[in-house]
């Protein structure tokens, strides 16, 4: 890993001096572009009674220790490599490369994997004189528990002995709502400056897609009426547009970062022919500078056409993001209970980062949160009362979080958060342990 890792960055370096050869000459008086969110120097960035060096390389090979309940324990290796340079911001490049997989305990059968997660991600800021960024990644998903409940707000979740006996009985009571999905695939993302704080955002996604059904299962019941069941590659494009005045990029305390965004799949010799459109709005509001920070987010996406199952489970353009349950939306809420073509939700966080030190060389900052999430889903644009009930049918999650901050650009989170969906199913408290801010 460590051979792949050197050469990797050989490869970086040479393409940022190949694409920015003006900047690197003259880089003595250029000021940070604008691609990105300006990193604020505070006096926090000494090491002891020095200064961070502005063209230091900051690296963290770390166990990847993680995972929810949801997956289980996460288990692997994560290797994170940053850049510093006074010309690029927020950094010259990023390389993050992680294998890891999950442990859950399963009623009756023991330990079993639930979920592989390995990547390689590039990111390369302040190409183009500093308008544009590159942002590439590699990545095989596979989920031995991929949920599905059923299509709308109101699907319910049932235990074994309410099943009528001309169904075929699945081998243990939890694949009920579950499928086996395996996923690789490639994405590549360019953000280009229009103006000061505005940008165009393009991308496309290239995967292939496999998912096993358990016969008795609820989407063995839902197989016609639900569209990608088959084994099937997929191509996404995606194009929009941002205004981002935050001011810093992986932890906020203050700004806007407002995102439209439009995507489509032709289908590859299949019928999956759908597009979507996301609405993604964030504000980061300072009641008192970074020890006390109002973070909300408001969010909508909508889908059209012949959309796959699983794309109903997730929303943005740009990401594999589930939602609006799981570790991205409403945390609490497992991952995958509830399916629609529409979906909307609000968060809001009260943050607050209140102890920094310094241990072997490096920066560490430890906060905590207030989090509560809250939304819901429609099957489809044509009202239906039996998928997606009557009244608000509001799904919500609350609770709290910690904050573990490293360098400048790594962030351990770990949330505990409350919701009646997880509490029906045995699980009252959803545990998230990942990387980065949800939003």
């Amino acid at each position: 890993m460590s051979g792949v890792v050197r050469l990797l960055l050989w490869v970086l370096v040479l393409l940022s001096e190949l694409s920015g050869a003006s900047i690197a000459r003259a880089q003595a008086e250029l000021v940070p572009p604008a691609s990105a969110p300006i990193l604020v120097p505070r006096s926090d960035q000494k090491v002891g009674d020095k200064l961070r060096d502005p063209n230091r390389l900051e690296w963290a090979p770390l166990p990847a220790v993680g995972g929810n309940t949801d997956m289980g324990l996460m288990l692997g290796v994560q290797v994170v490599v940053a850049r510093y340079d006074p010309a690029f911001d927020p950094y010259r490049y990023r390389v993050q490369a992680q294998v890891a997989m999950s442990l859950k305990w399963w009623d009756g059968r023991g330990l079993y994997l639930p979920v592989h997660a390995d990547f390689l991600r590039l990111d390369m800021p302040g190409l183009a004189g500093g308008k544009l960024r590159l942002a590439v990644s590699a990545e095989y998903n596979q989920r031995n528990n991929g949920g599905y409940f059923g299509l709308g707000n109101a699907s319910r979740y049932q235990s074994s002995s309410t099943e009528p006996a001309s169904y075929p009985a699945v081998s243990m009571n939890r694949q009920r709502y579950q499928y086996r999905q395996y996923e690789p695939l490639l994405r590549l993302n360019f953000r280009y400056l229009l103006a000061k704080g505005i940008f165009l955002n393009t991308g496309m996604r290239l995967l292939w897609e496999r998912s096993d059904v358990y016969p008795g299962s609820a989407l063995w019941k839902d197989r016609n009426a639900v569209h990608g069941l088959q084994d099937h590659f997929g191509l996404q494009l995606a194009v929009g547009l941002a205004y981002d005045t935050r001011n810093h990029e992986y932890v906020p305390s203050k700004g806007f970062l407002c995102e439209a965004h439009l995507r489509a799949s032709p289908g590859l010799g299949n019928s999956l022919n759908f597009g979507g459109a996301t609405l993604d709005g964030r504000a980061y509001v300072p009641l008192y500078g970074e020890y006390l920070v109002l973070a909300s987010r408001l969010f909508a996406d909508l889908l059209f056409g012949n959309v796959p199952f699983y794309e109903l489970s997730r929303a943005s353009a740009f990401e594999n993001r589930e939602y609006p349950g799981g570790r991205d939306g409403f945390r609490g809420v497992p991952e995958g209970r509830y399916h629609g073509k529409i979906k909307v939700g609000a968060d809001v966080e009260l943050r607050s980062m209140f102890w920094t030190f310094h241990l072997l060389g490096e920066r560490f900052r430890v906060g905590a949160l207030l989090l509560a999430d809250v939304g819901r889903v429609w099957a489809d644009y044509q009202r239906n009362r039996a998928l997606d009930g009557s009244g608000a049918g509001l799904k919500w999650g609350a609770g709290l979080g910690l904050r573990v901050q490293i360098g400048e650009t790594v962030l351990a989170r770990f949330d505990f958060s409350y919701s009646p969906d997880a509490a029906a199913m045995g699980f009252p408290i959803g545990i998230y342990v990942d990387m980065g801010h949800v939003f």
